[in-house]
């Protein structure tokens, strides 16, 4: 893959988190948003875009991420480590998890997916069309995400992961 650019000027990238990441979460995102199109052979959309990303604390165990739509808007949600005060009992440590990582690429993807206008291949999985839970594991949109999450974690989210300060 060939180096990757600066953000298009349509798309404006809203960050909202208490540590200082702001600069590895940019590239993080641009990084995924240029190897999808390469990878894929599209290109982000012309129109003007906003994509806000905040941390957000103190959810149930279960949740990891969510990415909204709507009127050229995007608001993508993860769980943040560092907001879990009850977990953070040290006053040095590494804010970021790998999960936490793994996480931003997941619903960067889905971002990829919205700014492309690209949509994924239907696979081949038998699923029960009356449980929304298998109709949403098995999605399309989903499966592309789940794969190339772990891809882009390694390849662009190291020096995320890496990330420590002093609070």
């Amino acid at each position: 893959m060939s180096s990757f650019k600066k953000l298009p000027k349509n798309i404006k990238l809203s960050l909202s988190f208490l540590h200082s990441t702001d600069r590895l979460i940019r590239t993080l995102f641009t990084n995924i948003l240029w190897d999808y199109c390469e990878r894929f052979d599209v290109e982000p959309t012309y129109d003007k875009v906003t994509v806000v990303v905040a941390g957000i604390g103190d959810t149930d165990e279960s949740f990891v991420g969510v990415t909204y739509e709507g009127n050229n808007r995007y608001a993508v949600h993860v769980y943040d480590p560092c907001l879990d005060q009850a977990n953070d009992t040290v006053s040095t440590h590494r804010l970021v998890s790998w999960a936490f990582v793994t996480a931003l690429c997941h619903e960067f993807v889905h971002v990829a997916q919205y700014l492309t206008g690209r949509k994924p291949e239907p696979n081949t999985f038998v699923k029960d069309n009356e449980d929304p839970e298998e109709q949403y594991f098995f999605d399309p949109y989903e499966v592309e995400a789940r794969i190339l999450e772990g891809f882009y974690a390694t390849k662009f989210g190291v020096p995320l992961r890496n990330h420590s300060e002093s609070e």
